[in-house]
């Protein structure tokens, strides 16, 4: 595995295409410094604005971008995204570089590009070995062909890291980037008198383990014989189902606080004294 160049000769930027599904808001700050390096001219495409299972509202995005034309289909409760307008947009951009961020058809398709063009491919991946133990032997392999011919590795976690070393991927192009939240924002948040004991925070979805959240909240209070205030922040297909639970709840003040953008979380956050964030990945 070839390492990716530090610099274009003559001085030119490397151009780096990043090829990602949606603008995620833990992503975007992180698009924003990677366009401002020195010696890096950045464009990220994305297959859409949006996916239906998520209720942000698009934010500005201060860097290079294109919005494909949005081609999508849900299969098992996943979002399977095929843009072909993606060949072209690459072709016009001539990337030194390509990044892709999953595998899905239109990431498949940049990274044949990258193959054919003959430019570096970097994939990026959130998975570790736990969530990713169930895959078919179609998508292992998958993974191996794209991986086994790739020049450098990024990782959100060192689970990441660690599932990434196991398809042969070498130390030294092994690199960790976090999936984070704009620190600054957060820490220049003023203080809230803590209205929640527990924050529970995300999509109300099986994954996300909000009946379990209940069960905690429920099995706190008894250990502290008092009542216990769980704040649930987040919106989803099971929230019939954890109204109906949260009716029987004898010891937990539930307090439904609704979905918040990613520029109210701060508030949220700096109410509550134990946040609780479960998740079956």
């Amino acid at each position: 595995m070839s390492q990716v160049p530090s610099n274009q000769a003559g001085g030119k930027p490397i151009k780096v295409a990043l090829v990602t599904n949606i603008p995620a808001p833990y992503r975007v700050a992180v698009f924003r410094l990677l366009a401002r390096m020195p010696g890096i001219q950045l464009r990220v495409f994305f297959f859409a604005g949006a996916e239906p299972d998520r209720h942000w509202q698009e934010t500005a995005q201060p860097y290079d971008h294109v919005f494909l034309r949005e081609r999508m289909v849900s299969v098992a409760g996943r979002f399977i995204h095929f843009n072909p307008d993606l060949w072209g947009a690459l072709q016009d951009f001539r990337p030194d570089v390509v990044v892709t961020t999953g595998f899905n058809p239109s990431h498949l398709m940049a990274y044949a590009y990258a193959r054919w063009r003959g430019c570096a491919h970097v994939p990026m991946t959130d998975g570790t070995p736990q969530s990713e133990s169930g895959l078919t032997g179609v998508h292992r392999f998958v993974r191996r062909w794209v991986y086994g011919r790739s020049q450098a590795f990024i990782g959100a976690s060192q689970a990441s890291l660690r599932l990434l070393a196991s398809y042969g991927a070498a130390p030294g192009a092994m690199f960790q980037s976090h999936l984070c939240a704009d620190n600054a924002r957060f820490a220049a948040e003023p203080d809230h008198p803590k209205v929640h004991d527990l924050l529970f925070c995300g999509r109300f979805v099986p994954v996300k383990c909000p009946l379990f959240a209940m069960d905690v909240a429920q099995a706190c209070a008894v250990r502290l014989q008092r009542r216990v205030s769980l704040g649930i922040l987040g919106a989803g297909e099971m929230e019939g189902e954890m109204r109906a639970k949260a009716a029987t709840l004898s010891q937990v003040d539930v307090h439904w606080l609704g979905f918040a953008q990613p520029d109210d979380l701060p508030g949220h956050f700096k109410r509550a004294k134990v946040y609780l964030f479960p998740t079956t990945f």
